[in-house]
Parts: structure tokens; C-alpha cells; sequence
């Protein structure tokens, strides 16, 4: 790259000097500019992501970049890079600048031709030998290839669809029941762990909760994304191509490619942008439904979210109402949770969580970015405002048969990471997926209904929704292979076979502590050992949270005595909980505790009778006396 630098300096000083003539009218200044400008850009562009992220630029980062539009970018830079970066950036930019015009005031010394074309001549000549027997020259390659692979499987994926379309790829798929109608409703960015439906600490999904309490709604709690960009898991999840097939999505059929073959009327509802200056698999496969209605189009590159997801509520009334001797099947693809959280939903309605996290609730990382947290939790509450009338709309009409959500796949904000690959963390693959169906469904297909029930816990990766659906609807075709249908008795999948970043990772990697909590605590439960087992440090009301969920009833909790005479949970010195004791144990139902370990850290002479009688109280109030193991240092 030094090399390289040096060539493209003595390639820029070549130009300059052939722009000198028209110094008088600044045009050399604007032009050596601008070429300055496109030699460092890239090279900087790559170095600035390192040094902010600690990670390289890979294939799936600039696909990303390729599908982003200019306000998405400048929501992502705004959150996630460092204004130094940026500064230096300005800086740079400034400074090229600033030499080049001052030089035009200047008498420039030139240098021969011949010694300039020798020289970079020479300094090439050594860059491509490097590049032709060692592979050094990676960059301009790297872009290159890139962007062409990016446009050949978009391209293939079109010509084959094409082919399909005039009959020269021939399938068959049909479907035998007609009057049917169903919603699937694709969510962005959306993390279970944040949902009060999946046990999180604040209730951010109140009327999903409301309506599992009094229907019969199905919420999986095993559920995974295959990756953790966009176009990436779409490419899969909605064609017949997945992790376990080897099928390429670009030589696959879509989902809604057999279900018109099938003679079902299909509709895609979308909020997110379809005709972008990059165009991408998405957009591509949501294109081919009979009617397409696309809230947010873009101005060229750029694509400002004008409307809100709420908006998609009226649009998904007027396609269950349109009158069609077809059975039906709606797609709803939301903007959801996407990172630039604060800018998701109404915030004159939807600010619901404002004030500073207390590390006693969420512990010390999340305070440290609090503001996202609360941005993301209230952009959750108003999705499930979302969900939950798009599925009352549902259940209030004839005809409807089955309703699914599932988001593309998570984010982690806890550690402010989003969804970057390079960034990555198994908090981007924990998704939620919910559905219902009505009491027709689950009479006419008993079956189908009766094994999702039995998969509520089993391990699902969200690539092979294609299959899933095609079961789910009864659509019959030799595009299907149940193996891979969550609704099928043929469905396995161990969570060793189970793949993630498309086959990159095994689910059950040693880091992947989700899954390692999971299995080990289920162990403990069939054990009947969670009531002896203390899991260490429960120092936050969530993390209480989540080992409740979880089926533990005993725990371990440090606690100390304030200077104003409370007992609070977790460590004086280290952490200023704001959380007393008496309210650590409302938060669960107190009375199904087995054991608690508390170990008091500033127990001594001079406090210990205000501790007794502080846990005296808690006695009167929590009946915890029996239950306790006290220790001190």
C-alpha cells in the first residue's frame, strides 16, 4: 500500500502539472481537488472503519453499504462513529485543500515528463508484480469484485425468474382449499430480550401481551436469524435456498413465485424502500407480488422515512377487504427497529421511557449508553402497537386463517453494536416469532397446528420460513421438502446441525453462552436442581429477570448499606445500584422463592444492629427468614 500511495502521489503530480496552464481561472485548484480527493477517499474510508470498529471491511459490510441509502448513512455514522474519525476526516479534507490553493498562488516548480513517467512507471510496475505473485494489491480488487459479484446474483436471480416467468423452468404447485387468508409480517432489527412478551423487565409489548392472555397466540422462544443483515437473511428466508441445501438463492425460487403458481393472490406491503439506486434481492422478490404497495420510495439515492410503520395498518385493511375469488397471502415488511431508534415512532406519543437507567435495573453497560436503550425500547412499544392491531384487524374478520411475525433479525444495543457482522454477537440473532391462527385453521389442519404447538421450544433458524410457509398454507409443489417446514413432524434440527452467518458458525460455538445458558439451565429444571443451584451475582432486576424466566428460584445478591440507612443490592464501591432490596424482590412473586444468598459487603460493628432490623422488616413483609443464607465480610 505504500508502494501503491506513492504511484497514485506521483500520478496526481502528473495531472497537476498538465492543469497548470489553467491556474489563472482556478480550474486546476477544482479539478486536482476533486482527484485528490477520489485517490484518498476509499483508502481512508477503509482505514477510519478499522480504527473505529477494531474490525476490517468485509464482502458483507459493503453489501450493506451498496443497499444504504443516504439517510440511513447518516443515521449509522451519527450513532456509531467516532466524531474524532470524523473530525479527521474534515481535517484531511481541509488540509488537501488549503496546500492546493495556496499553491496556485505560487510558481510551481515542474518536474520533466520523462521523470514522472519513469517514476510511476517504475513504482506500478512493482505494485503489480506484487499483485500478480502475492496478492498485495487487495484493494481496488476488492471493490471490484465486490460490486460485479453484487450485480451477477442479482442479475442471475432476475434471468432465472424471467425463465420461470415464460414457462422455460418448469414446477409445479397448486392448493386445494380456497377462502384462506393469511398475514406474514416481516419486522427490522427487533431483539426478544427487549420485549415484556419474552420476559423483559419493562413491559414493551403490552397489547401482544394482552392478546396471548386472551387468545390463543403462539410465541416460539427458540428462534434465530441465519444472519444479521437484511438482504442476507431475506435472500434465504424467502426463497427455497438455506444453510442445510446448498441451494443458492440466485438459482432459487422465491416464495411468492409458487405461491402465484399456486393461484394464490399475493400482495407486498412494505415500508422500507424498493427502488433504490442499488436494487437488491428484496426488492427484487417483493416486486413479483400481483399488487406491491411501497410507502417510503426514495428521490434517487436518497430515502427519508416519511411515514410511520402505523401507516401499514390501513393499507393491510383495504387488502383483506378487496375481493378476490383467490385465496390470499399478505406480506408486510416493516421499518420496525432499525438502528437510528429514536426516529421509528411518534415521539410526541411514544417517549415513554425517558429518565436515566439505573445500573441496580440494567447494570453497568447499558447505563453507559442509556438514551439508545430508551430509543430502542420505545420504538419496541410502538411496534407492538403495530403488530398487535395489524392481528386484531385479523381476528375480527371471516375467512382469515393464520397470522406469523418474525423480524429479519436482532440488534444488540446493550453493547450500542446494532447489527454488524464484523461487530458481531450472538445478541443479533435472538429474534422473536409469534403467530396465530384461527379456530377454522386449527380444525382443518389439526395436524399442522398441533406440531407448532409442540415446537414452541425447538431450535428454528429463520431460513427456512420458505418451507415453513409453503407448509402452513397447504400449498402442494415439488419446490417443498418438509424436512425443513416447522410445521412438519419430518422438521429436526440439533443444535450442533444448526448454522449461523450462513454456515460460518455452528449454533452450539463455545461462545455462544445464549445457547450454553439454555441447555445447561434445562438440565438443572429436568434435575429438579434449580432450587439448589444459586446462579452468582444477581445484581441487577434484570438479570433477576431473566434467571426467573428462566425456572431458577433461588439466587445469590450482594446488597450493602447506604449511607442513607437502605439496603441496596449490588456493590457500594463499584456500583450505585439505586435499587433497594424491597423493591429486588417485588419484581418477582416473592413467595415461590426456594433460597437466597445475601452477602452483605459492609457488615461491622457499628451498622449490624440497623442491618438486622432492616432484614427483620423484610421478613415481616417477604416471610424471607427461612429462606435466607446470610454472609458478610
Amino acid at each position: 500500500y505504500t508502494l501503491l500511495m506513492f504511484s497514485l502521489t506521483f500520478i496526481f503530480v502528473f495531472v497537476y502539472q498538465e492543469l497548470i496552464t489553467f491556474k489563472k481561472y482556478k480550474i486546476a485548484f477544482m479539478i486536482s481537488f476533486i482527484i485528490s480527493l477520489l485517490i484518498y477517499i476509499v483508502p481512508l474510508f477503509f482505514i477510519i472503519y478499522v480504527l473505529n470498529f477494531d474490525s476490517r471491511i468485509t464482502r458483507d459490510i459493503l453489501y450493506a453499504v451498496y443497499q444504504t441509502n443516504i439517510r440511513e448513512a447518516y443515521e449509522y455514522i451519527s450513532e456509531f462513529i467516532s466524531i474524532k474519525y470524523i473530525s479527521l476526516l474534515f481535517l484531511i479534507t481541509f488540509i488537501i485543500a488549503l496546500i492546493l490553493f495556496r499553491q496556485e498562488k505560487q510558481e510551481t516548480q515542474k518536474i520533466e515528463k520523462s521523470l514522472l513517467l519513469f517514476i510511476i512507471i517504475t513504482f506500478l510496475s512493482i505494485v503489480i508484480t506484487q499483485f500478480s505473485q502475492f496478492s498485495q494489491f487487495k484493494l481496488p480488487k476488492f471493490l471490484y469484485e465486490s460490486v460485479d459479484k453484487y450485480y451477477q446474483e442479482l442479475s442471475s436471480f432476475k434471468e432465472i425468474q424471467n425463465k420461470r416467468t415464460i414457462g422455460k423452468i418448469k414446477f409445479s404447485a397448486g392448493k386445494q382449499n380456497g377462502g384462506e387468508t393469511y398475514v406474514i409480517v416481516i419486522g427490522e432489527s427487533l431483539n426478544k430480550k427487549h420485549m415484556g412478551l419474552y420476559g423483559y423487565l419493562r413491559d414493551t409489548t403490552p397489547s401482544l401481551s394482552k392478546i396471548k392472555q386472551n387468545s390463543e397466540l403462539m410465541v416460539f422462544t427458540n428462534i434465530y436469524s441465519n444472519h444479521v443483515h437484511t438482504t442476507n437473511v431475506l435472500s434465504l428466508a424467502l426463497t427455497e435456498a438455506n444453510q442445510y441445501n446448498s441451494k443458492k438463492y440466485y438459482d432459487s425460487l422465491s416464495i411468492i413465485e409458487v405461491l402465484k403458481k399456486a393461484n394464490i393472490k399475493t400482495y407486498w406491503l412494505t415500508n422500507q424502500s424498493l427502488y433504490g439506486k442499488w436494487n437488491n434481492i428484496v426488492s427484487v422478490i417483493g416486486t413479483e407480488a400481483d399488487k406491491v404497495v411501497s410507502l417510503n420510495n426514495p428521490m434517487g439515492i436518497v430515502n427519508i422515512m416519511r411515514k410511520y410503520d402505523g401507516a401499514l395498518i390501513d393499507e393491510v385493511k383495504k387488502a383483506l377487504n378487496e375481493k378476490t375469488d383467490k385465496n390470499k397471502v399478505i406480506f408486510v415488511h416493516l421499518y420496525g427497529n432499525h438502528q437510528g431508534y429514536k426516529s421509528r415512532y411518534p415521539n410526541d406519543k411514544y417517549s415513554i421511557y425517558t429518565e436515566k437507567l439505573k445500573e441496580g435495573e440494567f447494570g453497568s453497560t447499558a447505563v453507559m449508553y442509556g438514551d439508545n436503550v430508551n430509543y430502542y425500547d420505545n420504538s419496541v412499544v410502538y411496534n407492538d402497537h403495530v403488530i398487535s392491531s395489524i392481528l386484531t384487524l385479523l381476528q375480527e374478520q371471516k375467512g382469515i386463517r393464520g397470522f406469523i411475525y418474525m423480524p429479519d433479525h436482532a440488534e444488540d444495543v446493550i453493547r450500542h453494536r446494532a447489527h454488524n457482522i464484523q461487530r458481531f454477537t450472538f445478541e443479533m440473532t435472538q429474534i422473536p416469532m409469534i403467530a396465530w391462527f384461527s379456530k377454522s385453521y386449527q380444525q382443518k389442519y389439526s395436524e399442522k397446528y398441533q406440531t407448532l404447538l409442540e415446537h414452541t421450544d425447538t431450535l428454528f433458524s429463520n431460513d427456512m420460513l420458505y418451507d415453513t410457509l409453503l407448509g402452513i398454507f397447504d400449498v402442494k409443489t415439488d419446490k417443498y421438502n418438509p424436512k425443513y417446514d416447522f410445521s412438519s413432524q419430518q422438521y429436526h434440527l440439533s443444535a450442533h446441525e444448526a448454522l449461523m452467518n450462513h454456515g460460518r458458525k455452528h449454533y452450539d460455538d463455545k461462545d455462544n453462552y445464549i445457547y450454553w445458558q439454555k441447555r445447561n439451565t434445562q438440565y438443572l429444571n429436568d434435575m429438579n436442581q434449580t432450587g439448589r443451584i444459586f446462579p452468582s451475582k444477581v445484581d441487577t432486576i434484570g438479570k433477576l429477570q431473566n434467571i426467573w424466566n428462566e425456572g431458577f428460584r433461588a439466587f445469590d445478591v450482594n446488597i450493602h448499606l447506604d449511607d442513607q440507612g437502605t439496603l441496596q443490592i449490588g456493590k457500594k464501591l463499584f456500583l450505585q445500584a439505586n435499587t433497594s432490596l424491597e423493591n429486588f424482590f417485588s419484581q418477582v412473586d416473592y413467595k415461590k422463592i426456594e433460597k437466597i444468598k445475601l452477602n452483605i459487603l459492609n457488615f461491622n460493628k457499628t451498622n449490624y444492629k440497623t442491618i438486622l432490623n432492616k432484614l427483620n422488616r423484610l421478613e415481616r413483609k417477604f416471610s424471607i427468614k427461612k429462606k435466607a443464607i446470610i454472609e458478610s465480610h
